[in-house]
């Protein structure tokens, strides 16, 4: 903090964006650098602002912390999902700023196809990257799209693509984290187990996890 104050604008003012706070509780694991952390952000200081980006599903967290609490509960922007006009302009600005074409067909397409889905946004990046690679000349095509399966199966591919990178060890242990991370909801839809500590392994599981005797 003392290095960013250094580097003030003219006018005093110094805005410190911290994006994926949440990773405050899943990545930190010290508890006393995690107390020192909230108290240099909460600390008034004279033209000083700290905008935050946290997940929704880690605001509960935050109660933890009583100056946090104070904050978020006084000055908090809660921002829903992107309607269609937003998802329509999430693809369309950055490819114009590129000095690329996307086609209007093709914007319609992807559009529909995440614009009811949680975490739209990566889904989108995903297959736009994978576009953008089959892209011909500076336009993304409706073709191209057909040609990827469309947004469910390009990031079912690079899912595919990872797993197989893995060593057959490595295998074992990804199939035992996703499959405890992962669970069926209301009506068998597809819904994630969140942890923000380490997941506990089993050590001695055969390469043919799960079997019986060692389940997840």
């Amino acid at each position: 903090m003392a290095e960013l104050e250094r580097h003030r604008s003219d006018d005093g003012r110094l805005i410190l964006v911290v994006d994926q706070f949440e990773e405050l509780f899943t990545t930190c694991a010290d508890e006393e650098e995690r107390a020192a952390f909230v108290q240099a952000i909460t600390t008034e200081a004279d033209g000083r602002i700290v905008v935050a980006a946290l997940r929704a599903d880690f605001y509960g967290r935050c109660a933890e912390y009583p100056p946090l609490a104070r904050l978020f509960g006084a000055t908090h922007v809660l921002v829903g999902p992107m309607d269609a006009g937003e998802l329509h302009r999430a693809i369309e600005l950055p490819a114009r700023r590129a000095g690329l074409r996307v086609e209007p067909s093709l914007v319609e397409a992807l559009v529909g196809e995440v614009a009811d889905e949680p975490g739209a946004l990566p889904l989108l990046s995903t297959t736009l990257l994978e576009l953008w690679q089959r892209r011909e000349g500076r336009t993304l095509t409706m073709e191209r799209y057909r040609e990827t399966g469309g947004v469910r199966a390009a990031v079912a591919r690079l899912a595919e693509d990872a797993f197989a990178r893995l060593s057959s060890q490595q295998q074992v242990v990804a199939r035992a984290m996703l499959l405890r991370l992962a669970g069926t909801g209301v009506g068998d839809a597809a819904i994630r187990r969140w942890t923000s500590t380490r997941i506990p392994m089993r050590p001695r599981c055969s390469p043919c996890w799960p079997t019986p005797g060692c389940s997840p």
